[in-house]
């Protein structure tokens, strides 16, 4: 049996990667597997925005306030070192799994003469860190040995790491994001809703969703749309909504219960500058919803067959964004049509097919 520690910023976050983290945990725990959780930095009292079942056990380097603070200091950050290494070597650790690629290069000093496997699994788009020093010295641990694979999320990712990284084949695996929502529920497409989810920030581009929607209001009079989220960037996003003189845009917040939002609405759209994957995008396939998404390197583009499954536009057009969602809106035949091959689509992203090929992956190093 292997003895697995996943590794997060922070497990309290509010988003894909820890969405997808906690399914990880709970998936390899039923399998068999003795699981445990590090957080670089949770607060003592911030709780899981996601389940983890109790009997996986959860850490985290710097619980306080002051800890955050004075981290940058190299004195003070040997601390969360030493429990870091100390964490590793109680639990009797054989493999971390660096749930984003910055934790890996904390990671790797912890696992200094320790026979520990690294796994780094990048949650984000090669494009946005092109260029960095981050692949620089990822490639510098995976070439001393630090680094057993490099997971990323898309066929794209992979493509990119190994052309422009030069990273081997045999190094880089790619592994889709499951939809964490698996029940047998289709939405009736007939709620006159528009539904957007993320992390308000400003890669998830939703100063472009409400230009486009500034562009629909006048045009229709009868829908609404919502965005689920929380994030730093709210109150430029109400600013602007009153700018525009939007009427019918709600802003709701953060839900773990979200598939009742899904179940509340007839459309999905992404209005992403770039994705990883795109993980509120298969979730709102699984959930029978036509989605309208800019076509961005990686995830939509590999996820979306358009006017099939969904509907691609041309990345940061609002006229074009704007346009696909009242041609769905006008029409009910065509919203019923592609949620339905979206629904048949998202099986390819079930759960089981995503921890059989991390298994597979671990049971390889």
């Amino acid at each position: 049996m292997k003895n697995i520690c996943l590794c997060i910023y922070n497990l309290a976050s509010r988003g894909g990667e820890e969405r997808i983290c906690t399914l990880l945990a709970n998936e390899l725990h039923d399998r068999g597997y003795n699981v445990i959780v590090v957080s670089l930095c949770q607060f003592f009292y911030e709780r899981n925005s996601f389940y983890l079942k109790p009997e996986i056990r959860q850490y985290s380097l710097r619980r306080h306030r002051v800890e955050r603070k004075l981290f940058r200091y190299r004195f003070f950050d040997n601390i969360p070192m030493m429990r870091y290494r100390r964490i590793l070597s109680k639990e009797m650790i054989d493999v971390v799994i660096d749930v984003d690629i910055h934790q890996t290069l904390v990671t790797a000093e912890a696992v200094r003469d320790r026979n520990i496997k690294i796994v780094s699994w990048d949650h984000f788009c090669y494009k946005r860190f092109r260029g960095w020093d981050i692949y620089e010295d990822i490639k510098k641990c995976f070439k001393s040995g630090k680094i057993a694979k490099h997971v990323v999320l898309t066929k794209a990712d992979r493509k990119a790491h190994i052309e422009h990284e030069g990273m081997p084949q045999s190094f880089v695996s790619q592994i889709y994001n499951p939809s964490p929502i698996q029940k047998d529920v289709v939405v009736t497409h007939d709620v006159k809703r528009v539904l957007a989810v993320g992390r308000l920030q400003s890669d998830k581009g939703f100063d472009m969703l409400l230009d486009a929607w500034s562009i629909v209001e006048k045009k229709d009079s009868e829908w609404t749309l919502e965005i689920v989220g929380d994030g730093k960037i709210k109150e430029d996003l109400l600013s602007q909504c009153q700018r525009l003189k939007l009427k019918r845009v709600v802003f709701s917040r953060f839900t773990a219960d979200i598939e009742e939002k899904y179940k509340s609405a007839s459309i999905f759209v992404l209005s992403s500058r770039d994705e990883g994957f795109g993980l509120a995008l298969v979730e709102a396939m699984t959930m029978g919803l036509p989605v309208v998404s800019f076509d961005c390197e990686s995830g939509p583009k590999e996820i979306i067959r358009d006017k099939y499954n969904g509907i691609k536009v041309e990345p940061n057009n609002t006229d074009m964004l704007a346009s696909s969602m009242l041609n769905l809106m006008k029409d009910k035949e065509m919203r019923e049509k592609i949620g339905v091959n979206a629904y048949e689509s998202s099986k390819q992203y079930k759960i089981e097919t995503f921890v059989d090929q991390w298994i597979r992956l671990l049971e390889s190093l």
